[in-house]
């Protein structure tokens, strides 16, 4: 019998619950270091700005971060995502400036709220576009192209003799995805 139950939560919530034993899986955006634990990449996720539909450059396909120079930024907490935290800021400082931080919130749905209220921009994977509220636009990111990994997550010791066959399936259909984005 399986039992399968979805939550939100970040990639450390996830590493503590597979180890405590309270999940048998996760998808985290982060790999594990835990020697206990298993990660295995499936996706890589591009990451775009979320901007007020009335921003000068919401009518663009696509930002270039150095366009984003002036702009006021609203983060999430380090601490929920450090790689990802961290490829944002070096992406700003290669295009020339460090950004504006006014403030770091979470979940990423109380920062596209914020846009849409005018406080700033805000980041997010392309795969979570569909959360910008009306008001909200979102367009990728380029010069440079961030991105953040989605990997399966599982303790060494599997629990259940599903575990390994449930990672397989995911790791299959992940690689026919990326198959099929390559070919579009």
């Amino acid at each position: 019998k399986i039992k399968a139950t979805f939550y939100q939560n970040n990639s450390s919530g996830f590493f503590d619950d597979l180890l405590a034993a309270r999940i048998d899986c996760a998808f985290p955006m982060l790999a594990s270091d835990y020697p206990d634990l298993v990660s295995q990449k499936m996706l890589t996720h591009r990451i775009g700005v979320v901007l007020p539909v009335e921003h000068r450059l919401s009518e663009h396909e696509t930002v270039a971060f150095a366009q984003l120079k002036d702009e006021n930024w609203i983060l999430f907490p380090r601490s929920a995502n450090p790689v990802l935290y961290d490829e944002i800021i070096s992406c700003c400082h290669q295009a020339g400036f460090s950004p504006q931080i006014v403030d770091e919130v979470s979940p990423r749905q109380r920062a596209v709220a914020l846009v849409a209220c005018g406080a700033g921009i805000t980041t997010m994977t392309e795969q979570r576009k569909h959360l910008c509220l009306e008001g909200t636009v979102f367009r990728l990111l380029r010069s440079p192209q961030p991105s953040i990994g989605c990997f399966v997550c599982t303790r060494k010791a599997a629990s259940h003799p599903l575990v390994p066959e449930f990672v397989s399936i995911c790791l299959e259909v992940s690689k026919a995805a990326r198959g099929k984005t390559m070919s579009v």
